[in-house]
């Protein structure tokens, strides 16, 4: 009886210091400019997922917060400087992920916002969400399409799309991915719960997440081998077992398919990363999965007559020449530099060959 006491005290001291430590770092991280998120909206009818309308956060980069930047979401609650208007003849329309979100750089030096600043805010439409996959894409475009009808689509592939637009690897709430008979399947958004709430609002937590880029994921799973995770190519992983090859070389077919569908109604063009860690660092990439559904992509864009650009000769020739990196220290995404040699290979200002 007296252990079970002694232990019982020792346990709500652990909890108590807990508390007060987790407390105490909330109200020093609330005073820091840490990287803020925007909220998902719950889908609604036409079942295309967005953030809130109108919101402004402050994201930042680096565990020292050596970059912050002001995003915005407009009207139709994606991220860009000016509202879209359903009436306008629009000429470009930029689909993707992350990397057309952007949040690292100021809108105006995204490759979206090269295009506004050369044809105008009426020009221009952008619509990207982290964790979209090639699925996602197909339905970005199709709305788009509908909403807008851009003469000219530009969609962003980059290298962990492929197998993330499986429903068995990656399933985004709010997104669509291809189930097992490759089928659209949406995973339905309703909504945060409240603990999610509650962890989303808590400064502490966003800057182990966003800005020191710890995967709480893997620490409650006790997971600590991908915490430091060496056998990468570009964000995804070096290998993958033949299987999931297989699947994610159906994806590609069936993204192909929609894309064919689609080129009737706009022009398109595909912009596909480069391998950057082997334009920086030449080594032996063959047996990779990057490289090979990479080429297993381009393949069938020739075949199918599909505008595509590849990025790596781009980033190639250009690192040969500045040695000037197209990503952060510290976060995979372009930078500045990287955008600007995405927008000027697509509007044929700069020469990858």
């Amino acid at each position: 009886m007296f252990f079970i006491k002694k232990f019982s005290k020792f346990v709500l001291f652990i909890i108590y210091v807990f508390l007060i430590s987790f407390i105490s770092l909330e109200i020093i991280f609330s005073f820091m400019p840490v990287a803020e998120v925007f909220n998902l909206k719950k889908l609604d009818e036409n079942k295309v997922l967005r953030y809130q309308e109108n919101k402004s956060i402050n994201y930042s980069l680096g565990k020292t917060f050596y970059k912050v930047i002001k995003k915005n979401t407009n009207n139709y609650g994606y991220v860009a400087d000016h509202n879209f208007i359903k009436t306008n003849e629009y000429k470009y329309a930029v689909i993707g992920d992350s990397y057309v979100e952007a949040l690292q750089i100021k809108y105006e030096d995204s490759i979206s916002g090269r295009l506004v600043q050369k044809y105008g805010k009426d020009k221009v439409v952008s619509i990207g969400l982290s964790g979209a996959s090639l699925p996602q894409y197909i339905i970005f475009s199709k709305y788009v399409i509908e909403e807008f009808k851009p003469k000219n689509l530009i969609i962003i592939i980059v290298a962990n799309d492929f197998d993330n637009s499986l429903c068995n690897v990656q399933s985004k709430p709010g997104m669509f991915c291809y189930d097992e008979n490759f089928n659209f399947k949406l995973v339905d958004f309703k909504g945060y719960t409240f603990v999610h709430n509650i962890l989303r609002k808590s400064s502490f937590l966003r800057y182990v997440v966003f800005n020191s880029k710890i995967n709480l994921k893997d620490i409650f799973k006790l997971n600590f081998q991908n915490l430091n995770n060496s056998a990468y190519l570009s964000n995804t992983s070096f290998y993958k077992d033949k299987k999931t090859t297989k699947l994610s070389e159906k994806a590609i077919e069936e993204f192909i398919k929609e894309i064919i569908s689609l080129k009737e109604y706009s022009n398109i063009t595909i912009i596909i990363d480069g391998i950057r860690d082997n334009v920086y660092n030449k080594f032996y990439i063959q047996d990779s999965f990057l490289f090979k559904i990479r080429n297993y992509l381009i393949e069938k864009l020739i075949l199918n007559n599909i505008n595509f650009i590849d990025l790596h000769n781009c980033f190639e020739k250009n690192y040969s020449q500045n040695k000037n990196k197209f990503e952060f220290v510290d976060d995979w995404h372009w930078n500045e530099l990287g955008h600007k040699i995405a927008y000027e290979s697509y509007n044929k200002d700069y020469d990858c060959n």
